[in-house]
C-alpha cells in the first residue's frame, strides 16, 4: 500500500508504525524525503502536522490520551510543550489546533533567509570573474 502510494505520486515517502499495548510491532520506512529521490526516508525522520499526519497520527494519539483522562481538548498545549509557555500561543488548546482555528501560519517561507541579496551576489560574481589565474 505504501509503495503504491509512492508510485502514484501521492507522497514521495512515508513511514508506517504499528504499535499494540505500547510495543512497536511494525515499523518500516518507504521512499524518499522529496520527489527528487535524494534522501531516503529513515526511522528518525519527523513530519509536520499537515492534514494527513493530523488525521493518521496526532488525532488517534490524542484520542487515546483523552480516554486515559490525561489529555482534554481544552488543555493548553503549553502545559505539555515547554517551548510554548512564553509564546503568544501559550493558551492555544488542542481543540483549536485540531480544528484549524489555532491561528498558526500554515506555511513558513523559511528559505527566504537563505537568499543572497543582489548586491552581494553581484560583488561575488565580479570577484569570481576577475580572479587572476594562478
Amino acid at each position: 500500500m505504501a509503495n503504491q502510494a509512492i508510485n502514484d505520486s501521492i507522497a514521495p515517502g512515508m513511514q508506517i508504525l504499528i504499535a499494540k499495548s505500547g510495543k512497536v510491532v511494525y515499523h518500516k520506512s518507504f521512499g524518499y524525503m522529496r520527489y527528487a529521490k535524494l534522501t531516503p526516508i529513515q526511522w528518525f525522520h519527523r513530519y509536520d502536522l499537515a492534514s494527513l499526519t493530523k488525521i493518521l497520527a496526532s488525532v488517534p494519539l490524542a484520542m487515546r490520551e483523552h480516554e486515559r483522562d490525561s489529555l482534554f481538548l481544552t488543555t493548553p498545549i503549553s502545559s505539555l510543550l515547554e517551548g510554548y509557555q512564553e509564546s503568544n500561543k501559550a493558551e492555544m488548546n488542542f481543540q483549536a489546533l485540531f480544528s484549524h482555528h489555532a491561528g498558526i501560519q500554515p506555511w513558513l517561507p523559511f528559505y527566504h533567509n537563505t537568499f543572497v541579496t543582489t548586491q552581494i551576489f553581484q560583488a561575488r560574481n565580479f570577484i569570481v570573474k576577475n580572479k587572476k589565474e594562478t
